[in-house]
């Protein structure tokens, strides 16, 4: 009987002991899983954090790289930059001086007073109305007092048939009342004394050079032309015309007659004599 007993007590034993190896088993691989899980969650985390640190510490790196370069090439500018010529001005000069020293001595100088010219305010322009010229009154211009004077050039007479001497009156200047009453004779006959029969025996091609009255005697000097075309009688009316004329005067009592400045015995083709004083 007691053998029966004790063999049952010895089968619980053992049942105890597989059912606490069995409880001891599950908590330790239980324990495992938990730890291999919060290992690999925190591999997860730090995988994450790495992915987003890397490309801030790649971009950091590029930029410090960029700044490195930046820094470098202007310091080489700087550097090959020519010296600027000190002295220009004081005031420039200590401001260099004061870049180029440390800042501990840089506190010790005073600032470098500047010298400032007061502001002139411009005077506000005093609008005024143009002035009115007044214009310039113009003072008439004197003329040369004139005289009136007798030309005297050859009619026909239809009742005679005859020439002879006829004046018509022309106005001329007093200061060279001989040249001008000449010249007048020059000019001929207007289509007016044309038609009522007056003729001239001077052609346009004379020209008067001298006019000098010497002792009563008026010198008159023509060019060559003056006794050329004049055949015949045409020279005689050509030297009535002139003597005529210039002795109309009261201080001229005859005419002598010179060529381009030489006086000669006779004139033209038929040698008429004009060797002495002419008068009427």
């Amino acid at each position: 009987m007691k053998t029966a007993k004790k063999q049952p007590q010895k089968k619980t034993s053992r049942s105890t002991s597989s059912a606490g190896r069995k409880g001891a088993s599950n908590s330790s691989s239980s324990s495992t899983a938990v730890f291999v899980i919060t290992i690999m969650i925190l591999l997860t985390v730090i995988v994450i954090m790495a992915i987003k640190e890397s490309p801030q510490k790649t971009g950091e790196v590029s930029i410090s790289k960029v700044f490195v370069e930046e820094v470098k090439e202007a310091k080489e500018a700087k550097e090959t930059e020519p010296v600027p010529f000190k002295g220009t001005t004081p005031f420039e000069d200590i401001k260099r001086d004061q870049k180029d020293k440390p800042k501990e001595v840089v506190k010790d100088i005073k600032p470098v007073e500047t010298i400032t010219q007061p502001v002139v305010q411009p005077k506000p322009e005093i609008i005024t109305q143009p002035k009115q010229e007044v214009p310039k009154r113009e003072e008439p211009k004197k003329e040369e007092p004139t005289i009136n004077a007798q030309v005297f050039f050859m009619k026909f007479n239809e009742r005679t048939e005859l020439l002879h001497v006829a004046s018509v009156s022309r106005r001329i200047k007093e200061s060279n009342k001989y040249e001008a009453v000449i010249n007048e004779l020059i000019k001929g006959v207007s289509a007016r004394e044309e038609s009522a029969g007056y003729l001239n025996a001077f052609t346009k091609n004379i020209r008067l050079n001298k006019a000098e009255l010497k002792s009563r005697v008026l010198w008159l000097d023509f060019n060559s032309e003056f006794e050329r075309n004049a055949v015949g009688g045409i020279m005689l009316n050509r030297l009535d015309q002139l003597v005529y004329t210039a002795t109309q005067f009261p201080e001229v009592d005859g005419v002598v007659l010179t060529i381009n400045g030489v006086r000669k015995s006779s004139i033209g083709s038929d040698g008429i004599s004009v060797s002495g004083v002419l008068r009427r």
